[in-house]
């Protein structure tokens, strides 16, 4: 199976374990319910910080889309001539979606999770949606992890000043579950546009902008209401 360059191997790992399981199964394809689970085997830090956040266990979800999995008598197969089924194709091309109004470069397993969440209802998005997980929360829960690994970002930069030409210094994480503020670099303003409208799902308001090195730095802090937007999947 071929993946596209944009694929992280964390997101790779994920698809490998659910082409594996499916071929044990004797099935000719990968369903998401069997991506769900393939995700799962090894969760990736964003899936467990989404999951976390939304007070769900592995456990819960296996059960959820075991469920919705028809069992098989077939003979296993080989796991390469595997393929995915119409659903995981979609999922797939949410998934790259996903990673850029994030701000990645890469596809990331919960990229892969919230792709899911966007497909049509039923199988893997009932399961999501009767153990209490949608789309909404999950892409909120992902905006404020990303804005969790901007802010470790930033602490680094103030730590070394030789790679850095600001100003100004991005206040210290405030005591709380969410962050202060969290920094973005950026060359493409597409990709800036697009971290700058996932953080304002997350609570966050433009704060500072600064140029060096043909780069767009990019800062926002949280409101003051901590108040979000509402995107449409």
């Amino acid at each position: 199976m071929k993946f596209r360059p944009e694929f992280s191997q964390m997101a790779v790992d994920a698809v490998i374990a659910a082409q594996t399981d499916a071929a044990l199964a004797g099935h000719y394809s990968i369903s998401a319910e069997r991506l769900v689970l393939g995700i799962l085997k090894q969760p990736a830090p964003g899936v467990v910080h989404i999951l976390k956040e939304a007070g769900i266990s592995s456990k819960q979800i296996q059960a959820a889309v075991l469920a919705r999995i028809e069992d098989s008598n077939c003979r296993p197969i080989k796991p390469e001539i595997v393929t995915l089924d119409g659903s995981v194709k979609r999922v797939l091309d949410y998934a790259l979606d996903e990673s850029r109004r994030h701000g990645y470069t890469q596809i990331r397993p919960e990229h892969l999770l919230i792709g899911i969440l966007r497909d049509e209802p039923g199988g893997a998005v009932d399961a999501f949606n009767e153990i209490g997980l949608d789309l909404e929360f999950a892409r909120h829960a992902a905006a404020r992890f990303r804005a969790r690994e901007m802010t470790g970002t930033s602490q680094a930069l103030r730590k070394s000043r030789a790679r850095r030409r600001f100003e100004w210094t991005a206040p210290e994480p405030a005591k709380e579950e969410l962050p202060a503020c969290a920094i973005g670099r950026f060359t493409d303003p597409a990709a800036a546009s697009a971290w700058l409208n996932i953080m304002a799902a997350g609570g966050f308001r433009f704060s500072r902008a600064s140029t060096t090195h043909g780069e767009l730095w990019l800062m926002v802090a949280r409101s003051a209401d901590g108040g979000r937007t509402t995107e449409d999947g």
